[in-house]
């Protein structure tokens, strides 16, 4: 096995300490194969080999269109992600802001409120999926967390965010969305409650009846 593949085969099993050994060997380049040493630590949620790349100037945490913060991201590792927020080279919002996106759908709370606090990201990027799919997905903290963003568009995809969660049964999130006044839970014919009801949320096509407007529009069909 020459030098290279030992390299990747130390990163592959988190083995710090024949890392370590191998940067100090300049037939190693850490940055071989599109960075994959950092990408691959960063997926993988191995904390103190993303550190010492970080330390080693020929490591770009950037490549790959910023893969190693989205992916660390996607998989729920917090540690990674603060340390590769403070690295001046990276970029949270590459990919339309996949970083918040992708955690937001996971259910990754504490990535998800550690990346609002930088104020490059964008919560709201394409169509507002981040608070649509979270609320597809049963999310209640972070559906709460991002409503309390101003940047953020509960009614976006014809209010899809009440009519996703509707269909899928969080009642704790419909009746979160139907405290927001900006949220219609009539749109797109009724069909928050009309799946709700399909599906036999039952919970929720009451919840829902109790809104004047739901009652009004159904009252005249």
């Amino acid at each position: 096995m020459n030098i290279q593949k030992q390299f990747n085969q130390a990163i592959k099993n988190n083995d710090i300490k024949n890392v370590k050994l191998l940067l100090n060997d300049n037939r190693v380049n850490p940055a071989d194969n599109d960075n994959l040493a950092i990408r691959y630590s960063s997926i993988e949620g191995h904390y103190d080999i993303v550190k010492l790349l970080l330390n080693d100037n020929r490591v770009n945490p950037a490549d790959l269109n910023n893969s190693a913060i989205r992916y660390a991201s996607i998989e729920g590792h917090y540690d990674i992600v603060k340390l590769l927020l403070n690295d001046n080279r990276v970029n949270p919002v590459d990919e339309d802001n996949s970083a918040i996106r992708y955690a937001s759908i996971e259910g990754h709370y504490d990535i998800v409120k550690l990346l609002l606090n930088d104020n490059r990201i964008n919560p709201a990027d394409l169509n507002n999926w981040a608070i649509l799919d979270a609320s597809k997905k049963g999310h209640y903290d972070i559906v709460k967390l991002l409503l309390n963003d101003h940047r953020v568009n509960p009614a976006d995809n014809d209010n899809s965010a009440i009519r996703n969660a509707s269909d899928a049964g969080h009642y704790d999130i419909v009746k979160l969305l139907l405290n927001d006044n900006r949220v219609n839970p009539v749109d797109e014919d009724n069909s928050a409650i009309r799946n709700a009801s399909i599906e036999g949320h039952y919970d929720i096509v009451n919840l829902l009846w109790q809104d004047q407007r739901v009652k009004n529009t159904l009252e005249k069909d």
